[in-house]
């Protein structure tokens, strides 16, 4: 909404407090794991923490592979690479972030094995006690499509052979052999609890199985998709997303709120998506992308997605923004251009291509509309989406982006005949108080056709009459039971006491009335 308060110097964040930069400072690296034996074409997904001297947090470093091991995505999926004719091949992945590096030694083994489950023949070696068995086994990295089993190396076992599978036995998925103390078993299904043992071998004598354990893969992050007018989960399961919006990273860390004690305050409200906000002037900070890869990587330790939306009030087909009052022209932080937008698509969606953490990209924060009609107005605003999508799919094809209406992103009406001609499409929605026309009417009837979001909305009874938010309890319940009623994912503004309509009264998170509305719909 229009009621937020910026101060800039020279069109940059003015930084109130000098304090707070050092605390933000990585002292240290952290990387798990930090060894690994895998066979080619394994997957391992590897972690890195950040250490401040008041904090920690997961983030998303710079990652380089040495002695041509493997490669690594920008989220930390490692795959092994092929070997050829050697028998083996060691390496390091070496994570870098914020002037600070880490290392974990890969070890690629060119003789994976699979072996099928079977009754025991005469022929089997027999089990001989002389050869203990493996002991502390445990999981040291769960993503949600594979597991890294790992246990205490045997003395003279020349290999180990993991059993595992859905059964309370760990057998109907079959054996794979290692000849290290771990394994990376992949192609596993989300959410899901495996049984595992392991025994170990040479070639004269194997031991007994392990103790039975029980591993349950992630449901985090998970990819999402379109299925006609509905968001699905890798389980094919309808998700609606209850949320929150919180305050531009930028504004955050110039208040010293960029932190910890923040997001673990937010995640008591049980969120499963929370809605970033990027004003145009926040984007051009030199700062940016540390401090946004900060705040995912927040996010990423209560395991919430999150919406990328560029913050801007206008009509972008004409370069248009809403004046800030108290600010020039020049330091308005809602001031754009059509290139500043392909600028701020291209570097998001080059960089955070497939990053599951991001469920959504919100293309514009509020369009309003142009000087002729708003059927017009839509058909104009629709052909420059059109080209922005283009713009992030030609680097993150699969992503799934929001697409605003008219009238402060309200009014999607016009979107029934005249509809994104793009896939994987939602429709977003700002259905304030003040809002004349129908929710039937603006929104309600497109989503028997596509997923609909209200991306941006709340209320403020002690707000001055006029106001686009002032609304009462019985505005909040309305609200929430149509958009439950229709299916509909929200999020809810603002996780802050000074964005209205705030949730929050103060920076002990105590809720306001609003917040108290919805924060028992989140839960």
């Amino acid at each position: 909404m229009k009621n937020i308060i910026i101060l800039f110097l020279l069109g940059a964040v003015f930084i109130l407090s000098g304090c707070g930069s050092n605390d933000g400072n990585v002292r240290y690296l952290s990387i798990t794991p930090q060894n690994a034996s895998l066979h080619p074409s394994d997957t391992m997904v590897f972690s890195t923490t950040a250490f401040t001297s008041s904090d920690r947090r997961v983030v998303r470093p710079t990652w380089n592979v040495t002695n041509q091991i493997g490669t690594i995505s920008a989220n930390g999926a490692f795959i092994a690479g092929s070997l050829g004719t050697l028998a083996s091949k060691e390496g390091q992945l070496i994570a870098s972030y914020e002037n600070q590096t880490i290392a974990a030694t890969i070890r690629v083994i060119n003789n994976e094995v699979v072996l099928p489950t079977s009754p025991a023949t005469p022929e089997e070696p027999a089990v001989d006690p002389s050869l203990s068995t493996p002991q502390n086994i445990s999981s040291s990295n769960l993503s949600i499509h594979s597991l890294s089993i790992t246990w205490n190396t045997v003395n003279n076992a020349q290999s180990y052979l993991v059993s595992f599978g859905t059964d309370s036995q760990g057998e109907n998925l079959g054996t794979r052999s290692s000849t290290a103390n771990t394994l990376v078993i992949t192609g596993l299904t989300i959410s899901t609890s495996y049984y595992v043992k392991v025994k170990a071998m040479n070639s004269n004598e194997e031991s007994s199985y392990s103790d039975i354990i029980s591993f349950q893969t992630s449901d985090y992050p998970q990819k999402f998709t379109v299925n006609g007018n509905r968001i699905m989960d890798e389980s094919t399961q309808e998700v609606i997303f209850r949320g929150i919006c919180i305050k531009d990273p930028v504004v955050l860390n110039a208040e010293n709120h960029l932190n910890s004690e923040y997001f673990d305050a937010l995640a008591t409200w049980n969120p499963k998506l929370v809605r970033i906000p990027i004003h145009p002037a926040s984007f051009k900070d030199p700062n940016f992308f540390v401090l946004l890869d900060r705040t995912l990587g927040y996010l990423e330790s209560h395991k919430i997605y999150a919406i990328l939306d560029f913050h801007s009030i206008g009509f972008p087909p004409n370069e248009t923004y809403e004046p800030v009052t108290g600010l020039s022209d020049t330091d308005n932080y809602y001031r754009y251009t059509l290139n500043d937008l392909r600028a701020f698509w291209t570097q998001i969606s080059e960089r955070y291509s497939n990053d599951n953490r991001i469920a959504f990209y919100e293309l514009f924060n509020e369009p309003t509309a142009g000087s002729g009609s708003l059927a017009q107005s839509w058909e104009q605003w629709r052909l420059v989406a059109e080209g922005l999508i283009d713009t992030i799919r030609a680097n993150d094809p699969d992503s799934l982006i929001i697409v605003g209406g008219l009238d402060y992103s309200y009014d999607l009406s016009y979107a029934n005949s005249n509809p994104i001609n793009k896939t994987s499409i939602v429709y977003g929605t700002h259905p304030y108080p003040n809002k004349a026309l129908s929710y039937d009417l603006a929104f309600g009837n497109l989503k028997s056709r596509y997923p609909v979001m209200a991306t941006e909305f709340g209320f403020d009874p002690n707000a001055p009459i006029g106001n686009p938010y002032r609304g009462e309890t019985t505005y909040g319940n309305n609200i929430i039971s149509y958009l439950e009623g229709k299916k509909i994912s929200w999020q809810v503004w603002n996780f802050s006491p000074d964005w209205g309509p705030a949730l929050i009264s103060d920076w002990t998170f105590a809720p306001t009335v609003s917040g108290s509305l919805f924060k028992n719909y989140i839960h």
